[in-house]
């Protein structure tokens, strides 16, 4: 599945293999953002990413060297 999520004010094209984008709306957590943009500067991690919108909230403005670490389900 792909949709176009606001996160932050700017419009990403994201893709699921799962329903996470059908259950997530227009709009990625608008109140976790505003937080992360206050809290989150200089280097920044995203462990546990899914398909990376915390990321992509915190390396869009506020964090210049943000990283993302998804793990694939058939490790665990």
């Amino acid at each position: 599945m792909e949709a176009t999520v606001d996160i932050g004010g700017n419009a990403y094209t994201l893709a699921s293999d799962d329903n996470y984008l059908a259950n997530m709306g227009a709009s990625f957590e608008p109140e976790t953002v505003k937080l992360l943009k206050i809290l989150a500067h200089g280097v920044a991690l995203d462990v546990g990413a899914n398909i990376g919108c915390t990321a992509l909230a915190m390396a869009a403005d506020s964090t210049p060297k943000c990283s993302a670490f998804e793990r694939p389900l058939e490790h665990f």
